[in-house]
C-alpha cells in the first residue's frame, strides 16, 4: 500500500515538504486565526476520539487517524463521497505558539485543535556571546 505523509507549514514562512509514510488519505483542513491564537479544523468523518492521536514534539504537531480498512464490505456503493481511511498529517508550528496552551476536541466529524499564542513575557530572548 502506498502511503503518504504530508508536512505542512503552519504560521511560518517555511516550505512544505512531503515524504512517504503509512497513510492513504489526507483529510481536509482549515486554519484560522483569532486574537487568542490559531484554530485548526480537520475533517475526520466516522472517527471516534479513541481512533485519533495528537502528538506534539518540539515544533511539530502530528495528527494520526488509526483505522483498519475492511477488506470486504457487504454493501455495494453507488457513490462514495467520503471514506474513513487511516491518515497522518503534520504541521510545523511557529515559535509564537504556546505549547502548554493547546487543546482539542472531536465533534460532528471535525477535529478542532486550538493553538494558543505565547504572551510577550513567554517569548524567549537569548543573547549570543561573541567570542
Amino acid at each position: 500500500m502506498n502511503k503518504m505523509h504530508f508536512y505542512r507549514p503552519m504560521m511560518t514562512g517555511s516550505i512544505p515538504t512531503s515524504t512517504q509514510s503509512k497513510t492513504t488519505s489526507i483529510p481536509a483542513s482549515n486554519i484560522s486565526k483569532s486574537q487568542k491564537g490559531y484554530n485548526l479544523e480537520i475533517a475526520v468523518p466516522g472517527f471516534s476520539k479513541e481512533e485519533l492521536e495528537i502528538i506534539l514534539e518540539e515544533d511539530n504537531l502530528k495528527i494520526i487517524g488509526k483505522y483498519e480498512v475492511e477488506k470486504e464490505t457487504k454493501e455495494q456503493f453507488i457513490h462514495k463521497g467520503f471514506t474513513k481511511q487511516p491518515f497522518e498529517i503534520s504541521f510545523k508550528l511557529s515559535d509564537t505558539i504556546d505549547n502548554e496552551n493547546i487543546d482539542a476536541k472531536v465533534e460532528n466529524g471535525l477535529l478542532r485543535i486550538n493553538l494558543g499564542l505565547k504572551t510577550e513575557a513567554q517569548k524567549e530572548v537569548k543573547n549570543i556571546a561573541i567570542i
